[in-house]
């Protein structure tokens, strides 16, 4: 998809000095200083694409979501939004041709956003599963710091445990022993 969004930006920027040349008189300077900013941004995007395919490949914890939906979210928010909301106004006020990229801009809005969508549904489920996680070992803890195991007897030392400080009483000797 990166290899797309380099042609994208190239596009934008030939929409930019074609539209530029032909209306140089009423073409506004914050338009041309805009669709730069946007254009150098997504050339220096790729630090956090590379950054995601590192967390990526070497975790699959909390923080690689996080990072999953950071990229998705400068994907949506520094290339699509602003280069198809110029691509519309350079469409519609300089009666330029609608561009292929267009389309591009419109189906990766929605890729972005059933991604983040994505990551948000699967952090939501790694927090339950850490609470599920973590309620299991409260109850596992509580289930070991019993005074004794379910079928343990209770002998002297789990009394000590237990703070109790009277002895067991012993079974009497009993006068017949039995032998064998």
């Amino acid at each position: 998809m990166f290899t797309i969004d380099i042609l994208d930006t190239v596009d934008i920027l030939d929409v930019l000095f074609n539209t530029a040349i032909n209306y140089a008189s009423e073409f506004p300077v914050s338009l041309e200083d805009f669709v730069l900013a946007v254009v150098t941004l997504n050339l220096i995007r790729p630090t956090i694409v590379l950054l995601s395919l590192f967390v990526d490949h070497y975790a699959h914890t909390r923080g690689s979501k996080q990072v999953k939906m950071a990229k998705a979210f400068a994907e949506l928010c520094l290339l699509n939004i602003p280069l198809l909301c110029i691509r519309v106004y350079i469409s519609i006020k300089y009666k330029d041709q609608i561009s292929v990229f267009l389309v591009k801009n419109i189906l990766s809005i929605m890729y972005a956003i059933v991604e983040i969508y994505d990551c948000i549904f699967d952090l939501s489920e790694l927090e339950q599963t850490d609470k599920a996680e973590a309620n299991f070992v409260n109850v596992e803890k509580a289930y070991t710091n019993k005074a004794c195991e379910p079928d343990e007897p209770i002998n002297q030392e789990t009394n000590k445990k237990n703070g109790v400080t009277s002895t067991p009483v012993s079974p009497k000797p009993s006068s017949k022993e039995v032998s064998f």
